[in-house]
């Protein structure tokens, strides 16, 4: 669909639908579309029609052009500006594709998919990084955010030791998008690491049929937001200064309610009630259309 005329006028479309996010009040967004979608905020914006911020991640597809560009992640101004560089390492649990390590049940030998095996994986965090750009990695199951996890690890480590990079280490912010399932002793990394956990709260909501019927009984943290908190907040303490606290603590960090399809749309949704909808589903497991019943 990239770059085909299958998408249509994306300058148009954009034109006609970014009003409705701002009536919604959403005033920025991560946008992880492809460079079709790039060019169009740009054309907006030369033509001083851009109405909300965005930050415009690279498709993977598009690193080499990325570099050969010169972009890095951070650059443009308040309203345009470049992000990370997505990167895919598994498929999701409802197709029984997100990355586990151990099978799904009544399936012996399929543990899901590895999209970018971790050897690749690796290869692109030190290429993306040693351009400047970050890199946000898609990983649902425990096995794929294990091993993002510790390819960042491996990352920091090395690139600790080279003067060319090292200052790599402190500018750029990886962040894994989704970090639904993760093995409980790996939840301390995102925090040592400085990791952005990308969560969605109504995607818990929407799989916990799923999840209960398909990870039953196995040691996983799943959808945990106070868990993942806690360990960025003695990370914090010891290691951020004050100014940054608010960037630096968000290890889990819910995306706004529009960003899955499965999710209403944000026009369905009242100024205030999306973000807050967003976090009834984070504190209660509930829908956001179904609100908690009050005890008499």
């Amino acid at each position: 669909m990239l770059r085909s005329s299958h998408a249509g006028d994306l300058v148009a479309q954009l034109r006609t639908h970014l009003p409705r996010l701002l009536s919604v009040g959403l005033t920025s967004i991560h946008d992880l579309d492809g460079q079709d979608c790039r060019a169009a905020y740009e054309t907006l914006y030369a033509g001083g029609e851009l109405p909300l911020r965005v930050h415009k991640t690279i498709p993977s597809t598009a690193l080499d052009e990325a570099i050969d560009q010169g972009w890095a992640t951070g650059d443009g101004n308040r309203w345009l500006s470049t992000g990370p560089v997505k990167i895919f390492t598994d498929g999701a649990l409802g197709s029984h594709t997100c990355l586990m390590t151990e099978p799904y049940d009544g399936e012996p030998g399929n543990d899901g998919i590895a999209v970018t095996p971790a050897e690749e994986f690796e290869r692109l965090v030190a290429k993306a990084a040693a351009a400047g750009i970050a890199v946000a990695a898609h990983a649902i199951g425990d096995a794929a955010n294990q091993m993002v996890l510790r390819a960042y690890a491996r990352w920091q480590e090395s690139a600790r030791t080279n003067p060319t990079v090292a200052g790599a280490v402190r500018r750029l912010r990886h962040r894994i998008e989704h970090t639904q399932h993760l093995r409980p002793a790996d939840v301390p990394l995102l925090a040592r690491l400085g990791v952005t956990a990308s969560m969605q709260p109504t995607h818990c909501t929407s799989d916990i049929p799923l999840t209960s019927r398909m990870l039953a009984g196995r040691d996983l943290a799943s959808y945990a937001w106070r868990t993942c908190w806690t360990p960025a907040r003695r990370w914090r303490s010891a290691r951020t200064p004050r100014w940054r606290t608010r960037i630096r603590s968000s290890a889990s960090t819910p995306r706004s309610p529009g960003s899955s399809p499965t999710a209403p749309h944000p026009a369905a949704w009242t100024r205030t009630s999306g973000w807050i909808s967003t976090r009834h589903c984070a504190a209660s497991r509930r829908p956001a259309r179904t609100p908690p019943t009050r005890s008499t």
